[in-house]
């Protein structure tokens, strides 16, 4: 396994302390773009394409209409799905710019910029944290989400997360949290958990440290 030094990940962190409202992760949209394309993944695998009607909001996205192209509407609920893409409309992409902006992404490897997927807007499946019912939550770390994902909770709160590693019901990491949370999130990876960063783990780090563990500790 290969191992990032403590400079590099210092320069990670340092990347992800600017006060950008995500801290490095995807900025969240508020609503999903109904006149925009769409897509679901069925929990069988099959993939159907249109625009999102409606849909019912309850913590997340607890069930949604497609509406194809020949209009038919299809009724999916979050047990259903595995994943919904939304292309983003352009205020959800100029918020994610100057996100991108404020975080200085340049002070790190080429390699992060070139992680980071934006060309949806992803919902994925999660299990909530009572570990009974399922949700479709805005992903915001795709493109470094190998064994963690990341979900935004509230658009307008950027200090609470829900977060599953492996496919484990989430867990809401806070800033009151988060460092009680850190030895447990990741577990298993030296490059994190040997670093400065897990000295003093600090919330504004979680996403350098996310996408280090993704980088370094993807193979379980």
């Amino acid at each position: 396994m290969r191992y990032l030094s403590s400079l590099v990940l210092a320069l990670a962190t340092l990347a992800f302390a600017a006060p950008a409202a995500a801290q490095g992760f995807i900025s969240p949209v508020a609503m999903i773009s109904p006149q925009q394309p769409s897509y679901v993944i069925t929990a069988s695998g099959d993939r159907h394409e249109g625009k999102i009607a409606n849909y019912l909001i309850a913590n997340g996205i607890r069930s949604l209409v497609l509406k194809t192209a020949d209009g038919e509407k299809l009724k999916f609920k979050a047990a259903d799905l595995k994943e919904v893409g939304n292309k983003p409309g352009a205020l959800a992409k100029l918020s994610a710019l100057s996100n991108e902006m404020d975080s200085k992404w340049d002070m790190f490897s080429a390699d992060w910029k070139g992680a980071i997927d934006r060309e949806w807007v992803y919902y994925r499946q999660a299990l909530m944290p009572n570990g009974k019912a399922y949700s479709l939550l805005q992903q915001i770390n795709p493109g470094f989400d190998t064994r963690i994902r990341v979900f935004n909770i509230d658009p307008e709160e950027s200090d609470e997360y829900l977060v599953s590693r492996d496919g484990a019901p989430t867990v809401k990491v806070t800033k009151g949290n988060y460092k009680k949370l850190f030895p447990t999130l990741f577990a298993g990876c030296e490059a994190v958990i040997n670093s400065d960063a897990a000295k003093k783990p600090k919330l504004k780090q979680f996403a350098a440290a996310v996408f280090v563990f993704d980088h370094e500790c993807s193979e379980k």
